[in-house]
């Protein structure tokens, strides 16, 4: 199986990937995530509206990685076959990318373990997101409704490809918990 990984913006991210990062070739990122992963960026997963808040402009990003600008593939509009969901209030980003990510996988037959770090959707703390200003869009979707699209993206590659989570528990993410070295533990 490929090892995949995939960085959000939760607080302890940029921690994780500092601890982690010489363990992991390429990450796919979710939008501010691009500012801690650099030059190990896979695909750089933005919101469809993300250009258009930043007019069109990634200098505030560039700004947050040290000038360090590395340039990588951008994601906006995400491949939702042969697997994907519909969703009344828009999606959330961890959904789409995911989708992305291991739709693109099944159609080039390669069994993936998706990996994720960062995109546990717990905004019940002081802090949300690493770079201080996220708002908890997803959590604009009704819990029960996020929850039954988590189980369907679960259930859409069961036996084909693996999603785990890096992150803390408890958790609404429904996945199991990854390789035991690399779980997000913050007394570590």
């Amino acid at each position: 199986m490929i090892q995949v990984f995939l960085i959000g913006s939760a607080p302890y991210a940029p921690l994780w990937w500092e601890k982690h990062k010489d363990k992991v070739h390429t990450a796919h990122c979710i939008n501010n995530a691009k500012s801690i992963v650099k030059n190990k960026t896979g695909t750089w997963y933005i919101s469809t509206d993300f250009p258009i808040h930043n007019d069109y402009s990634f200098k505030p990003i560039q700004e947050r990685s040290k000038k360090e600008w590395n340039f990588c593939p951008i994601v906006s509009q995400y491949l939702l076959k042969p697997h994907g969901y519909a969703c009344e209030y828009h999606g959330t980003m961890v959904l789409n990318a995911c989708y992305d990510i291991l739709n693109r996988a099944t159609l080039a037959c390669e069994p993936t373990r998706l990996n994720l770090v960062g995109c546990d959707l717990d905004y019940s703390g002081e802090e949300t997101h690493f770079y201080g200003k996220g708002t908890p869009d997803p959590m604009r979707i009704p819990r029960e409704n996020l929850e039954q699209h988590l189980l369907k993206l679960s259930r859409d590659f069961m036996g084909v490809h693996e999603i785990l989570t890096l992150g803390p528990t408890p958790s609404i993410l429904p996945f199991p918990q990854g390789d035991p070295e690399l779980v997000w533990n913050p007394g570590s």
